[in-house]
């Protein structure tokens, strides 16, 4: 019986890296990039397509694509970019900063601020507003205090203590009583939060 190629091992263990159980999602485990790194170009494209053809996912797919760098993977992910979930453009932001400039970074975070769910994009671009918080940013923030939903308020008004320097991390966890007064879908409550937090950093509008 004939041996497989060393490259049709790499393939083999690329391709099988693409299945992604609850464990692994769990952990945080990537495809298996070492393999790809080593397969030759034209084999590396193959992968490329394969990607392609089952959409960018997550953060693994853009970390691949970034791994072979070639025409049809740079051209994906600026694709992805423009018109990709919330999670993928923070990866390719913090992942690709090379395909990223001040107005499409900005704009590709104010989506993810308006749009991320909390426990899938929301932390990615919550990490990237803490080191990226133009004036529109910032303006994000605030409007999320009254428009997003008591699951991602606190998020937001913990950063905000957090680069207006009261907290020491964005999480803002010395204030945590008071940012638990943002996990309210109660209009007034929420109101009453808000003028708080202005009354805080000492002024009156954001």
């Amino acid at each position: 019986m004939t041996e497989p190629s060393p490259e049709a091992l790499l393939r083999k263990r690329f391709l099988a890296s693409l299945s992604i159980d609850c464990e692994k999602w769990r952990e945080g485990t990537g495809y298996d990039l070492e393999a790809l790194a080593a397969l030759p170009a034209k084999a590396q494209e193959s992968m490329v397509q394969v990607l392609l053809d089952r959409g960018l996912r997550d953060w693994r797919d853009v970390d691949a694509l970034a791994q072979v760098e070639s025409p049809s993977a740079l051209a994906a992910l600026r694709e992805a970019l423009q018109n990709g979930p919330p999670e993928v453009r923070m990866r390719i932001v913090r992942r690709c900063p090379q395909l990223v400039d001040a107005e499409t970074r900005t704009a590709s975070l104010l989506r993810a601020l308006d749009e991320a769910e909390p426990l899938i994009a929301l932390p990615a671009a919550l990490d990237e507003a803490a080191v990226w918080h133009p004036a529109p940013v910032m303006q994000a923030l605030w409007r999320g205090l009254s428009e997003r939903d008591a699951q991602v308020a606190p998020r937001f008004a913990a950063l905000l203590l957090h680069l207006h320097g009261l907290a020491s991390h964005r999480l803002a966890l010395e204030h945590r009583p008071f940012v638990l007064r943002f996990a309210t879908d109660d209009p007034a409550a929420r109101a009453a939060a808000i003028a708080e937090l202005r009354q805080r950093f000492g002024y009156c509008l954001p």
